[in-house]
């Protein structure tokens, strides 16, 4: 499953308020631009996934994702659409 996240994961990087994907196996780190002051555009982010329905952890403007080791394609999915929806609305506020 590992290679489908991963792919899944860096689908998200036409998204202009990324900086970078980076993953390995089943965890992925997404790194948003800074806005005003560090920690700002992750935390709002987090705000937008959850909102989205998407939980992960946010560190800095850094946002660590991990699903379930249990997960099948049908989760990635939906964890990446939701990425997509929560990143979209946080570039839209």
């Amino acid at each position: 499953m590992s290679p489908y996240f991963q792919e899944g994961l860096h689908s998200l990087k036409d998204l202009k308020e990324i900086v970078s994907i980076r993953g390995y196996g089943m965890m992925g780190g997404i790194e948003m631009k800074m806005k005003e002051k560090p920690g700002k555009a992750g935390f709002q982010t987090f705000k937008h996934c959850y909102d989205a329905g998407v939980n992960f952890k946010n560190t800095g403007d850094s946002l660590i994702i991990a699903p379930q080791f249990i997960c099948e394609k049908k989760h990635i999915d939906e964890i990446v659409e939701k990425l997509r929806t929560g990143i979209t609305n946080y570039s839209k506020s």
